[in-house]
């Protein structure tokens, strides 16, 4: 459970409902209303989810990383870094979420051939 607060993964679920929102009911019926297809299929859009989501982590951990004395005066009964996980283990976390996130991004512009998006 202290895991999932510290990813905020309520925030994390709201980025993926937002970015299925907007495809499936903007971006889509745009394009096919002019005769367009989409640039990316449902499986490279799922992968560029993933990395915003792990991208989105990592900011969220090392947020909690670094503001632990502010939350300490302002919520001690929600902070995580430094109480629950060691400092350590948080900065690890960021890191681990941060390469998974520039990772999947540098594959998704891999497979769309899209290399210098890299």
């Amino acid at each position: 459970m202290a895991f999932l607060r510290l990813i905020r993964v309520k925030n994390l679920v709201i980025i993926v409902l937002m970015q299925y929102l907007l495809r499936y009911g903007l971006l889509l019926p745009m394009l096919g209303f002019y005769g367009l297809e989409p640039a990316l299929s449902d499986w490279t859009f799922l992968v560029l989810v993933a990395s915003t989501v792990f991208l989105a982590a990592s900011g969220y951990v090392i947020n909690d990383y670094f503001d632990i004395k502010t939350d300490l005066i302002n919520r001690p009964e929600k902070v995580v870094a430094g109480q629950v996980f060691q400092r350590r283990t948080v900065l690890l976390w960021h890191v681990i979420f941060t390469f998974l996130g520039v990772f999947t991004g540098l594959f998704l512009a891999y497979i769309t051939r899209k290399e210098n998006y890299a």
